[in-house]
């Protein structure tokens, strides 16, 4: 049976830290493989699918930003802020004025 993990070249090897360590060092060193490790091949796309790749990207970045804004706010807001709201008055103005409408139409007045 042959072994499938040895070759004339190659023998793949559990990963070694040490050994990939010596490795990734000398190829830091070489300057013509960092530049071509850098260094990528053009990839065409139409007008359509970059504006696609900018919405997403826009969108993604507008997600963050709405995700950090929820982090900061409060959970709850404070208690003055029911007793300030214009809402509160208006909406008890309106529930007022219905009541004493229906108890005018019913009799009940």
């Amino acid at each position: 049976m042959n072994d499938i993990l040895k070759g004339e070249l190659v023998r793949l090897s559990a990963l070694d830290p040490d050994e990939f360590g010596k490795a990734f060092s000398r190829w830091d060193r070489d300057s013509e493989f960092m530049r071509l490790l850098d260094s990528s091949p053009s990839q065409l796309q139409s007008q359509k699918g970059m504006q696609k790749s900018l919405e997403d990207a826009l969108l993604e970045e507008l997600g963050d930003q709405i995700d950090d804004a929820k982090g900061a706010a409060p959970e709850t807001p404070p208690g003055s802020a029911e007793k300030d709201s214009p809402g509160v008055s208006v909406g008890g103005f309106v529930t007022a004025a219905t009541d004493r409408l229906k108890n005018t139409v019913t009799g009940k007045d």
